[in-house]
């Protein structure tokens, strides 16, 4: 199956340009030569504008792991040399070894499985001096590959599965980023040629579980909860399998600085719609509105909103009890009418405190205040009459809006989803996951309950969840004045095309101030774990959504230096246990 002309082939030359910052994943143009020697059949390359110069970037990241093994990359270049020679030897002296130009555009095609090697097709391109003359070395991964050579070329392609030069580039050469690394995928093509073998993988996991539940001696509570577990996986494997037709994937370095852009299209099948992009300076401005200092921020479209609900109500359609979906089905209306009272989109930030708990504040901006609080709250009331274990008791008003005390009973919750049964199972087997679970939200609230405020200020609502009494002053001074966010602007700042969302997040102030709540909820394995999580500076993943007229783009940006630091020194922790052993 061809790659889809609709991506980018037809627009790279404008829309990509114009969309992307200077420099920054622009088209590859990769070399015609190149394109003509990918199999007509391939559903995936992988492609390297110059392997010295990514080489060297990934030296740079080594060399902050293990300076030793940066080192022996240095090899890597002499390596490739003596995987091919030029001709065959003669009167028992060894031929040369090929000449590869390891500064030139090389490329890894893959297709379907050759059955005759028992894996997937694999063309390896490369330019090389003398590239008419160069044959593979008898050993090595090259060994016994067929040998292409496109004449009036430098190039050359060793392969697994033997084919002729095309007559043009292969169209998923148009779908590549200048980036150190790039990667194009017809994921269309891959569930095509490999059909037979997932349906096979997921047929034997439906077996599996069938037979397990037979064997297990379960009760019917337990096998109907296992059963609708595994409906639910299926599905969703299902779901991604169909729901995106390509992909464009770049990854560029500078020195430890990672960034990762990802363009993909939405399948013919997807079942959620596609993103649009948001007004870009009311994203920003949402931005100023909640707190800068909390370890995780996000931003998000209206259309981001609506297409992420869809797809978490598809995927996980078939994990409810019949009761459940049904109440959930009534309350659809109801959270509707709430996403359709924003304007622009919502934004929040999240942060934990051992003795307090989780809090968040959240900042929309709706058409009409008064009615988008009102939707809010008949919305929210709502999970509370359903009885499941969410009650809700109302709380004095601030600001117009209105307020909850939200208690969860884990029991009761776990029993209306049907998931209760399983935790008896492993009550019976020595654990208590029910007294484990009770502990965590107790850690994760700062108690048996949560407060949660939802207040108006003309067309922005603005909600304080948590018990930390700062969280409500914040959310009402953020309201009136605002603030520069220095992460979610800056977030922002590098999207691809129109934005839809942006995330920044310290991973490393996650991991520390959620990581009481897990130790105090680990019964006996606590003694195995660290006391605490280290505290070596911030572990910073900014993260950005985008979209254009043809396709939505995924960028992610990090210091990799920060997160190997942060790595090492928590292995460094774990050697110490609470226990102290």
């Amino acid at each position: 199956m061809p790659f889809k002309t609709t991506m980018l082939s037809t627009v790279a030359a404008t829309t990509l340009t114009a969309t992307c910052f200077a420099g920054d994943f622009a088209p590859a143009n990769a070399p015609e030569a190149m394109g003509r020697l990918v199999p007509e059949g391939a559903w995936g390359v992988v492609y390297i504008p110059s392997f010295n110069h990514m080489l060297q970037e990934i030296m740079t990241i080594s060399s902050k792991v293990d300076p030793a093994a940066s080192q022996g990359l240095m090899m890597a270049p002499f390596l490739f040399q003596q995987l091919a020679t030029i001709g065959e030897a003669q009167d028992g002296r060894p031929a040369p070894p090929a000449s590869f130009h390891m500064d030139k555009p090389m490329a890894v095609a893959f297709g379907p499985t050759n059955h005759e090697v028992g894996m997937p097709a694999m063309s390896i391109i490369m330019s090389a001096d003398n590239a008419a003359k160069v044959i593979p070395a008898p050993y090595g991964m090259l060994g016994g590959m067929d040998v292409t050579h496109l004449p009036g070329s430098n190039y050359v392609c060793f392969s697994n599965a033997g084919h002729a030069a095309g007559a043009d580039s292969h169209d998923l050469m148009d779908h590549l980023f200048g980036a150190d690394i790039s990667i194009a995928i017809d994921q269309e093509a891959v569930v095509a040629a490999y059909e037979t073998e997932i349906h096979q993988m997921l047929q034997m996991m439906d077996d599996m579980s069938k037979m397990a539940a037979q064997q297990g001696n379960m009760s019917k509570d337990v096998a109907e909860a296992m059963a609708r577990v595994q409906a639910m996986q299926m599905e969703q494997v299902e779901m991604l399998l169909h729901s995106f037709s390509d992909w464009s994937i770049g990854i560029d370095f500078d020195g430890t600085d990672l960034d990762l852009l990802a363009q993909y299209e939405l399948g013919e099948q997807a079942p959620f719609q596609r993103s649009t992009p948001g007004d870009a300076e009311a994203m920003r401005a949402l931005a100023q509105r909640v707190p800068g200092d909390y370890p995780v921020q996000f931003v998000m479209g209206k259309s981001t909103i609506e297409s992420t609900m869809q797809m978490s109500l598809e995927s996980n359609a078939e994990a409810y009890p019949p009761q459940v979906a049904q109440a959930m089905a009534a309350m659809m209306p109801l959270w509707e009418k709430c996403i359709d009272d924003i304007d622009n989109g919502i934004a929040g930030a999240v942060a934990f405190d051992d003795k307090t708990g989780f809090k968040c504040v959240q900042a929309a901006d709706v058409r009409n205040g008064r009615a988008a609080i009102a939707n809010a709250k008949a919305a929210i009331n709502a999970i509370g009459d359903a009885d499941w274990g969410i009650d809700t008791a109302p709380l004095p008003a601030r600001g117009g809006g209105f307020g909850v005390k939200i208690t969860l009973q884990m029991a009761k919750l776990m029993d209306a989803f049907g998931v209760a049964s399983l935790m008896d199972m492993a009550k019976a087997q020595g654990e208590d996951p029910m007294a484990q679970m009770d502990q965590f939200m107790k850690v994760l609230f700062g108690g048996d309950s949560i407060d949660a405020h939802y207040m108006v200020s003309g067309n922005l609502i603005t909600s304080a969840v948590g018990n930390d009494p700062s969280v409500l002053s914040t959310a009402s001074h953020l309201a009136g004045h605002g603030h520069a966010n220095p992460a979610l602007e800056g977030a922002l700042a590098e999207a691809y095309a129109g934005p839809t969302w942006a995330v920044s997040m310290d991973m490393s102030a996650v991991v520390q101030q959620v990581y009481p709540g897990i130790l105090a909820s680990a019964g006996p394995a606590r003694v195995m774990m660290p006391p605490k999580m280290p505290n070596t500076g911030e572990v910073v993943i900014d993260m950005v959504g985008s979209a254009d007229d043809h396709a939505e783009q995924f960028r992610l940006q990090t210091d990799l230096a920060d997160w190997i630091t942060w790595v090492k020194a928590m292995e460094q922790m774990a050697a110490t246990p609470y226990g102290g052993v």
